[in-house]
């Protein structure tokens, strides 16, 4: 998403609201779909030679459950929050500030960037999501199965008969 910054010598902000095609695909989802439609809103502060962008990313997002591993739908809402400048002086002394590219601000890169950082590090289809039986691969979200259900530790399994000894003495 380019951001032409001509009309900021006239004024001092600038405010703009688009939908943009991303693709993903450098994220990677693990989902079939890397491509997806984004609405990209937000404002552009000048300050001398300094560009300020600040907006979000409203996206939604095909993701894969960590427990059951379903698709599901994902709403996504990102911050977007960075600095241009086209002043060298500028991003040679602090890294976080990106460089203008003649008269425009590509804002691809700082999208990705907040889209990464909203993802969430556990994605889940639901808070209650029971996952799936590790013996049996069965969804427990749709049913039982009839498994035994006593997990123990492989490093603890050596103590599991501590009672029953005592017990029989």
């Amino acid at each position: 998403m380019i951001i032409n910054i001509q009309t900021l010598t006239k004024q001092d902000t600038l405010d703009f609201d688009q939908e943009v095609d991303l693709s993903l695909e450098s994220l990677r989802l693990l989902s079939n779909v890397t491509d997806y439609k984004a609405r990209v809103y937000g404002t552009v502060h000048k300050d001398g030679e300094l560009f300020t962008v600040q907006g979000f990313v409203d996206v939604t997002l095909e993701l894969i459950c960590d427990r059951c591993m379903n698709t599901f739908q994902y709403p996504l809402h990102a911050t977007l929050d960075d600095q241009f400048s086209n002043d060298e002086a500028h991003y040679l002394e602090d890294e976080d500030i990106k460089r203008v590219t003649k008269s425009s601000i590509d804002l691809s890169d700082s999208i990705l960037e907040s889209i990464a950082m909203a993802m969430p590090m556990k994605a889940l289809c639901d808070v209650d999501c029971k996952g799936i039986c590790v013996k049996c691969g069965t969804n427990l979200n749709k049913g039982t199965c009839e498994c035994e259900k006593a997990d123990i530790d492989p490093r603890l399994e050596a103590l599991k008969d501590i009672f029953c000894l005592n017990s029989k003495k």
